[in-house]
């Protein structure tokens, strides 16, 4: 049983090792799509730091352009109040001009003409008549062209005006976008780590676990392999005892000389089992354990179960689950016991180291140690244990030497092991 678990345990263990296996395969696959995307995510973030350093450069030219403008604008400000105050100046030097030339209305040059004493005076009121009239007119000129250059200097503050709007509209969107693209580069970038940093951890933890699942099922292999030893020691154990059984068998041969030449003359008797196969007569003293159909006598077979050679050492007889089986002749219960192999098996003593064996049951009928009669119902027909449906396995063995049960009702009375020669040795 020992040994069952341990190869359960190393199968499960073995399966837990493939399953890891894949987990690891798939979680270095995903490490390597990780790696695989790494480089376009670095190509991409070194974009997005190239695009955030033009952006900052062409910030940076906007500013200065910026604040270029901003002083224009103030230097165009400053001549605007200025143009300003020089066209009023003059402005207001052309009303008094205006007001004179209106209050002396158009008789001043006669006023010079008839106010002369002398030719001489004549000229010069003349001369600064015409002097005053040049200073007019450059006068108006000037006012003229003040007001133009007042005009132009409005216009250009407001083009600088609206210059100014339009860089500070450009400056906030590189603000913006500058700040967009540093957020999207921390962003990739520490995408980038976590999701490094999350592969490389389930990779590792695969791989702690895939070390101790792999520790775990070298352990349980060792173990069953150490069981396994064991029990080919008790195998051997077993073989040496049989082997010294039939030894002292042989030495008391001498002495059964008449029961030998009875059993030669018995085995000259057929055995007539009567229907297919079943067999219900009664010999030497023993009942029949249970109706049914005999379907494998003791000797060479090939075991159903394992599908491996094996010598039966003892008669399997198919009956319905629950079938009673009943004591093929008097004695004591020695055992009853549950074996991973035989499953429910009782075992009775009947003297002189004969013992008879019922496996397979689904239950007992009887307890360690308890006396029965031939015939009284000691257990059930069941299939436990290693078994391919319902039926009784029965054993008849002297000393622990398997017999053909055969032998007890007009067959031959001859060892199991006698039947498979140079075959695997039968086991009780």
């Amino acid at each position: 049983r020992r040994k069952a678990q341990a190869d359960q345990q190393t199968r499960q263990s073995n399966q837990r090792l493939a399953d890891l296996s894949v987990e690891l395969r798939g979680a270095v696959a995903a490490l390597d799509d990780v790696e695989a995307r790494l480089p376009w995510a670095e190509r991409r973030l070194t974009h997005v730091r190239g695009t955030l350093v033009r952006a900052r450069a062409r910030r940076a030219a906007l500013d200065a352009r910026l604040t270029v403008a901003v002083a224009q604008r103030r230097r165009t400000r400053s001549g605007l109040v200025a143009t300003g105050a020089r066209v009023q100046a003059s402005s207001a030097l052309v009303g008094r001009i205006a007001r004179t030339a209106y209050q002396n209305g158009d008789l001043s040059e006669w006023a010079v003409l008839l106010g002369a004493q002398s030719p001489r005076a004549l000229a010069g009121g003349l001369a600064a008549l015409q002097s005053t009239s040049q200073a007019q007119g450059a006068l108006l000129a000037r006012l003229g062209q003040q007001r133009a250059d007042l005009a132009a200097s409005r216009a250009t503050l407001r083009a600088r005006t609206r210059r100014i709007a339009v860089l500070g509209a450009r400056q906030q969107a590189v603000v913006v976008r500058v700040e967009a693209l540093a957020a999207d580069a921390l962003a990739a970038a520490s995408r980038l780590r976590g999701l490094a940093q999350q592969r490389t951890a389930a990779l590792s933890a695969v791989r702690v676990e895939r070390r101790a699942e792999q520790g775990r099922y070298e352990r349980a292999v060792a173990e069953s392999r150490r069981l396994a030893e064991r029990i080919a020691a008790a195998r051997r154990a077993a073989e040496q005892r049989l082997a010294r059984q039939q030894a002292r068998a042989a030495a008391r041969a001498a002495t059964r000389a008449a029961a030998r030449a009875k059993s030669r003359q018995a085995a000259r008797r057929p055995v007539r089992p009567s229907g297919s196969g079943s067999v219900s007569a009664a010999g030497a003293g023993f009942a029949w354990p249970v109706p049914g159909v005999i379907t494998t006598y003791a000797g060479p077979r090939t075991n159903p179960v394992t599908g491996q050679p094996s010598c039966h050492a003892g008669l399997d007889i198919a009956a319905a689950d629950g079938t009673p089986i009943r004591a093929m002749a008097s004695g004591v219960v020695i055992q009853t016991a549950n074996s991973q192999w035989d499953g429910y098996t009782t075992v009775i003593a009947h003297g002189n180291g004969l013992t008879t064996w019922y496996a397979h049951q689904s239950r007992f009928g009887v307890r360690s140690g308890q006396r029965v009669a031939r015939g009284q119902v000691v257990g059930y027909v069941g299939s436990t244990g290693f078994s391919t449906g319902p039926h009784l396995h029965v054993n008849i063995a002297i000393n622990e030497v398997a017999y053909d049960p055969l032998g007890w009702f007009g067959g031959s009375r001859r060892t199991a092991a006698s039947m498979c020669p140079g075959g695997p040795s039968p086991v009780l």
